[in-house]
């Protein structure tokens, strides 16, 4: 319990914790001496033979007061969570005790642009791992529940920090591998609606040209094909399952029923022994062993045991437990569904000589490329329609979703830099080939007409489409 009290003056308002343990002095000398960003500066006040700290909370609330009936967005909970690691990790450059931080809310402060100042007792000794899954579990109460990317992002996490080696280097990843997919998902929102924009009026500035355009197309796939030569040798590899982790809550008998059912299995052993040992089987007449009599002892005990051990072990006595389970995925779902609508949505066309009596001329402005299926019975064709590209099995979140357990959320990409067009592998987990050579997550490889390119065990062919309808 931290005595704590506070004081307001001209100077300003400060929290004053009176404390009586023995300080490390070289703790005190470098929180005096130094200004460590993410916490509270301090100033030691020697009050009849006791100390006390003054922490410097002007202008700051602590958490609790400022959440108080207010529900935080995922942007407010990110920057919380990743001021206080990095404020702790700040503060172990100058050889401060990561037990001796205060993550409790009503001691951690922040102004009202959510910059976090935490306090440092010397001598607190808490173990920061239980303070920061608090600080987690806390926060969880205080999400906006309507606000899903902030559960998300505050679950993920309590999951690691429930693991059983949690580390500040885990929890700073997740924070930012999280930041750069909601990047990712913003440009490629502005994207889209730059692209809708201005498609009405590509179609009228460049309907004069577009004929021209497509003859150049015409020669341009002929010459690219015809320089590259390229086999289908097929190439066959091991898939690795899928790894999803989650909790579940199962039912266990308590440490103490486990304990007095040992007991009493061990005093019956213990009973039936005594009983050889003091001649309790023996006939005393014949002076032998009354196999009856030992029998009819054991029985005795043996359903007295039983009936104990019913009642220690009965179902009342279970309790609720949170455990890891981890399950592999292997069954690929060979489902997968095409919307015509989109396609249409994003084809550039020129409506050439417009008469409701004569036939209209829908010719592509661009060249179009596809990945040609080679398994088109499961699935098909994907028709790249804007660059950069992406490829998943998030509907939302990529350009085109892939319906299979063994395709990651975030797969591959397709980008083209000048003349040229790249493929990158985005931290799969089941990998992505290039004529049967795996890439390396995040560096972009280039990808020439007729190459051969496989996401986990979906085999496709980069190839152009010149379509005329």
């Amino acid at each position: 319990m931290i005595n704590s009290q506070y004081k307001k003056d001209f100077d300003g308002q400060y929290l004053i914790i009176v404390s009586e343990e023995e300080n490390s002095n070289y703790s005190l000398k470098m929180l005096l001496n130094n200004k460590i960003k993410g916490l509270l500066s301090l100033d030691l006040h020697i009050v009849d033979n006791v100390k006390q700290y003054h922490y410097d909370i002007t202008s700051r609330q602590s958490l609790t007061r400022s959440l108080d009936n207010i529900a935080l967005r995922y942007e407010e909970v990110k920057k919380i969570m990743e001021e206080t690691i990095k404020a702790i990790e700040e503060g172990k450059e100058y050889l401060l005790l990561e037990n001796d931080f205060v993550l409790d809310p009503d001691y951690l402060y922040i102004l009202p642009t959510y910059e976090v100042s935490l306090c440092y007792l010397d001598g607190y000794q808490k173990d920061i791992t239980d303070q920061l899954s608090s600080l987690i579990e806390y926060l969880m109460n205080k999400v906006d529940y309507n606000d899903e990317q902030g559960i998300l992002f505050i679950y993920g996490l309590y999951k690691i920090s429930k693991e059983e080696y949690p580390t500040f280097d885990k929890l700073l990843d997740f924070i930012n591998n999280k930041c750069k997919k909601e990047e990712f998902i913003s440009k490629k929102n502005n994207r889209i609606s730059i692209n809708k924009s201005t498609e009405k009026s590509n179609i009228e500035n460049n309907k004069d040209n577009n004929y021209k355009i497509a003859e150049k197309s015409r020669s341009k796939v002929k010459r690219k094909v015809e320089s590259k030569d390229k086999s289908n040798k097929k190439f066959i590899i091991p898939i690795m399952e899928e790894r999803l982790e989650s909790e579940e809550e199962v039912m266990v008998y308590s440490e103490k029923a486990i304990g007095f059912s040992a007991f009493s299995v061990m005093a019956y052993i213990i009973l039936i022994l005594m009983g050889y040992k003091f001649e309790l089987y023996y006939d005393k007449f014949n002076e032998k062993l009354d196999i009856i009599k030992m029998f009819g002892y054991i029985l005795v005990l043996g359903t007295g045991e039983i009936y104990l051990l019913s009642k220690l072990l009965h179902k009342k006595n279970k309790i609720p437990k949170i455990k890891g389970k981890v399950e592999y995925i292997n069954d690929v779902d060979i489902n997968e569904t095409e919307s015509e609508e989109e396609e249409k949505e994003n084809r550039t066309v020129l409506l050439d000589n417009y008469n409701s009596e004569k036939t209209t001329f829908l010719i592509d402005e661009e060249l179009t490329y596809i990945l040609k299926s080679t398994n088109s019975i499961n699935y098909k064709d994907i028709k790249i329609i804007e660059f950069p590209f992406f490829f998943g099995k998030l509907n939302d979140q990529v350009d085109k979703s892939v319906k299979s357990n063994v395709i990651s959320r975030f797969h591959a990409k397709i980008e083209q830099k000048g003349e040229g067009f790249f493929i990158t592998d985005l931290n799969s987990t089941n990998g992505t080939y290039l004529n049967s050579n795996r890439l390396k997550a995040d560096v972009p490889k280039e990808l020439h007409l007729g190459d051969e390119v496989r996401m986990a065990n979906i085999t496709y062919q980069f190839e152009i489409l010149n379509e005329i309808i």
